[in-house]
């Protein structure tokens, strides 16, 4: 029980510094580091760290009284149906298109019939925009699991089995490299469902993996370098 409790306490101060870097590279280099050195099992990585990802739904009547306490302009500018991390269940996908190499392709039949959905835009961009980008969010098999439990790549983001799935589901995970748009603009179509949100740890953890998802750190050095190349002459 008492090491039950550091390793608590270890993972909230290493979650605490990566809001308090902005999601840093350093800091979720930390977050991977932990998961290896303390368990040595994928079984192991998800039953800790599967209760500190989801909780239900954040509803907008809370929120409003919560956040923008008596502001009836602030509580309708910032009225939402879902926010960035929810897990949300719809069809109203736009496109999904996954770059493998240099060849694109488009899922188009597979987008037919896939329903659930992790929002990866800010909840500003939740609320306003007409695009809102989501991950598809899959089964995963027991090597899925180990990488994504691990934290091992930027691609995939770890998500614990959901309330009624079958009880072979073990746990999801979302594919960050699948860009896909859900459309807000016919509000007529219907609304997601939404399935649960992310606790304020998953959501550190969610941003920081999109930051290395779009921009890997430890390649800076690189990246600076080619950016500082001598001009041609004209």
């Amino acid at each position: 029980m008492n090491e039950d409790k550091g390793l608590k306490a270890e993972f909230a101060e290493i979650v605490r510094d990566l809001d308090a870097t902005s999601h840093g590279s350093a800091s979720w280099r930390r977050v991977a580091q932990f998961f290896q050195d303390r368990f040595g099992k994928s079984q192991q990585r998800l039953d800790f760290l599967a209760h500190h990802l989801l909780r239900p739904p954040v509803e907008w009547e809370d929120a409003r009284h919560e956040l923008w306490p008596g502001d009836d302009k602030k509580q309708t500018d910032n009225r939402f149906h879902f926010l960035q991390g929810d897990l949300i269940r719809t069809e109203l996908v736009a496109s999904w298109v996954s770059a493998t190499g240099a060849q694109l392709q488009v899922f188009g039949a597979d987008r037919a019939t896939h329903d659930l959905w992790l929002v990866l835009s800010p909840d500003c961009d939740a609320v306003r925009s007409e695009l809102v980008s989501v991950a598809p969010a899959f089964v995963a098999s027991k090597e899925e699991l180990a990488i994504a439990f691990a934290l091992r790549s930027p691609h995939r983001f770890p998500l614990p089995r959901l309330t009624g799935d079958p009880q072979e589901v073990l746990a999801r995970y979302a594919d960050l490299a699948r860009l896909s748009l859900l459309d807000c603009r016919d509000g007529r179509r219907g609304l997601p469902q939404r399935l649960a949100s992310l606790t304020e740890v998953g959501w550190h953890l969610l941003n920081a993996q999109l930051i290395q998802h779009v921009s890997r750190a430890e390649e800076k050095a690189d990246a600076v370098r080619l950016r500082n190349l001598p001009e041609r002459d004209a």
